[in-house]
């Protein structure tokens, strides 16, 4: 029971923490697009 239920708390903690850049990076668009743009460039 305890094991499940810090498997729940590590995804809503990754959700969270997923979010939270992501609404970093909207606030900064132009800095987010340019990282964005640069990574998915140096990925391929």
């Amino acid at each position: 029971m305890r094991s499940s239920l810090a498997y729940v708390g590590v995804n809503v903690l990754s959700q969270l923490t997923i979010v939270f850049f992501v609404q970093v990076l909207g606030k900064s668009t132009i800095i987010g697009g340019y990282a964005t743009s640069r990574i998915s460039s140096f990925g391929n």
